[in-house]
């Protein structure tokens, strides 16, 4: 039997684990690891440990009301009692539980009700109105209430929180997402979500120059917030024929084409941090063909993947998605990249982050080597 330590409160329950020292690739996130370091395996047997005493013990099964279904909640002391759960990843064929990846959870036991054990997002309590974690298997087409996420807590180190926001089951869905906590009703802790310090279900928008979100359909130039790094986002024509490719003018000013962004989530009015867009320049061109962005060829001296203009003809078109996120450097500075893991969730992506590449004298926009901050500025 194998164990994962919990740090908890009221407000919300958080994991232990150790990161491990090998960086992970970007088209995979980092796996998820026990109290022993090893990376959280499918069908394995895990306790949930709470790493302060005072916190409630073990995960276990609750009997709520005197009658089925179980709850999900915690003993009420520290020591050896509890079940323990088994992991199942949603993507096919994955052996590991990884940070931010859906994943269902059921407890290893059996019991008198004559059901599943999963666990479920289940109805809320009338008195705190918060969502409560019940047992039990979701009848909807896509059984996305019985699927979870591990995610890094913003208390920062080696702590971690479960969710629950499937967007991997259900990446065009908008969840009421919620993180885990614990509810004390009648001397019993059940877990629950939509504690105080409930985290937002949508990321963060996009903020132009002037402080607003991004929004869909508007125009923006996109500006390098170095100036010596060239100048404003423009189209290029490489080699004297078409398609053109995504680049930028070579000295600042007031040159350069704006664009328009569409998000990928369909009703989404607005363009918000690490989530899927499509970007188009709205200019028209001696090609007959789209202006959208779409992940290129590799530049065969730098072995760069390139952006280009024109339309994926694959079935999920993800060459032309794009995200954007926080640079380092601070503040409403941004930078792009490649990795559409809303357009596909299971889908293994080799990620990239936009930078520019200088070939005969032309700056053009490139992937897998240096980063280009940016900033929007809306179009007068």
């Amino acid at each position: 039997m194998k164990s994962m330590r919990l740090i908890g409160s009221l407000s919300c329950i958080m994991l232990v684990m150790a990161i491990s020292a090998v960086a992970q690739p970007s088209s995979s996130p980092a796996p998820v690891l026990d109290s022993a370091g090893r990376p959280l395996q499918r069908g394995v047997e895990y306790y949930i440990n709470p790493a302060i005493t005072d916190s409630g013990g073990r995960f276990t099964l609750i009997n709520r009301n005197g009658s089925c279904p179980f709850y999900v909640g915690q003993e009420n002391v520290s020591g050896l009692e509890g079940l323990p759960v088994i992991f199942t990843p949603f993507v096919e064929g994955e052996t590991v539980i990884r940070e931010n990846r859906d994943f269902r959870v059921a407890f290893s036991a059996a019991t008198i009700c004559v059901q599943s054990t999963a666990w479920k997002l289940g109805e809320k309590d009338p008195e705190s109105n918060r969502r409560l974690i019940v047992t039990g298997e979701d009848q909807s087409s896509r059984r996305t209430a019985n699927y979870f996420r591990i995610e890094k807590a913003s208390d920062g180190g080696d702590i971690y929180q479960i969710s629950w926001c499937p967007t991997d089951v259900c990446p065009t869905c908008r969840f009421d997402c919620g993180t885990a906590g614990n509810l004390v009703e009648n001397g019993k802790r059940l877990l629950a979500l939509d504690a105080v310090a409930q985290p937002s279900s949508s990321p963060a928008p996009v903020l132009d120059s002037a402080g607003r979100p991004l929004q869909r359909g508007v125009e923006y130039y996109i500006n390098p917030a170095i100036t010596d790094s060239g100048g404003r986002f423009t189209l290029i024509d490489r080699n004297g024929s078409c398609p053109l490719y995504v680049g930028q003018e070579n000295g600042s000013g007031l040159e350069g084409l704006p664009v328009i962004f569409t998000p990928f989530v369909e009703g989404e009015t607005v363009i918000r941090e690490g989530r899927d867009f499509r970007v188009a320049f709205s200019a028209a061109t001696i090609c007959v063909q789209s202006t959208a962005w779409k992940l290129g060829e590799r530049d065969p001296e730098t072995k760069r993947r390139l952006i280009v203009t024109g339309e994926d003809q694959g079935s999920r078109r993800a060459g032309n998605y794009f995200r954007i996120g926080k640079a380092s450097v601070g503040g409403d500075i941004y930078q792009i990249s490649w990795c559409p893991t809303e357009v596909c969730p299971i889908c293994k992506f080799n990620c990239g982050t936009v930078g520019n590449l200088v070939e005969n004298g032309k700056r053009l926009l490139a992937l897998d080597g240096n980063v280009i901050p940016v900033t929007f500025e809306r179009k007068a």
